[in-house]
């Protein structure tokens, strides 16, 4: 992948160099980072939806924090992969993961709405061509090995992110796969009392 136009570079693998891609990454303090990027990425098929999947794009909208930390999970992959040609900025999405952060996760978060690039790399390209990018398939679990308590656990989650651009002559972009694993909170001294789970780091 070639280097975001956002500083710091995120961490990612180098695949070659085809279509335009767009993909949230995100740093061990818990920064959620957007890489626009031409790489050439073939990935597995897209895993079939779950039910936790639906209830993730279905109850309350994907900016919200959940009940379930695994739905949680869920709406912070879609909040912080999707993108959009209509965006004022390539750093909109920022604004929609907000609600689901807590913790460092959302002290990272504020700190690149604040600062990073809102030009260069890929962002004029994905203007150009008016691409999406979307995730689908999205699952979540909880390790059965991590530790957790009544307010603090572990969850995998993982999908498929689509770049889809109405522009004709936009080069076609395979489909990636995604995943991380994230440490969620709830009634901690960095979250409301609400009784909702939120981000609050991402372990790898």
């Amino acid at each position: 992948m070639g280097r975001s136009f956002l500083e710091p570079a995120p961490r990612y693998d180098r695949r070659g160099v085809l279509g335009l891609v767009i993909a949230g990454v995100v740093t061990l303090g818990g920064a959620v980072l957007l890489s626009v990027s031409l790489l050439f990425s073939v990935g597995p098929p897209p895993p079939a939806a779950s039910a936790t999947g639906a209830a993730a794009t279905s109850a309350g909208g994907v900016g919200v924090a959940a009940v379930d930390p695994l739905v949680t999970a869920q709406r912070w992959l879609i909040a912080s992969r999707a993108v959009s040609h209509t965006d004022p900025d390539p750093l909109t999405w920022t604004a929609r993961v907000a609600p689901l952060l807590t913790g460092p996760a959302d002290r990272d978060n504020e700190r690149l709405a604040a600062t990073g690039a809102r030009t260069g790399g890929g962002w004029p390209q994905l203007v150009t061509n008016r691409c999406s990018v979307t995730v689908t398939g999205v699952d979540a679990v909880t390790p059965p090995e991590a530790p957790r308590s009544s307010d603090r656990v572990a969850v995998q989650v993982s999908g498929t992110v689509h770049t889809r651009c109405t522009e004709h002559r936009a080069p076609r972009t395979p489909p990636e796969p995604v995943a991380a694993t994230l440490t969620l909170t709830r009634n901690g001294p960095d979250t409301s009392a609400d009784g909702l789970w939120r981000v609050h780091e991402h372990l790898h």
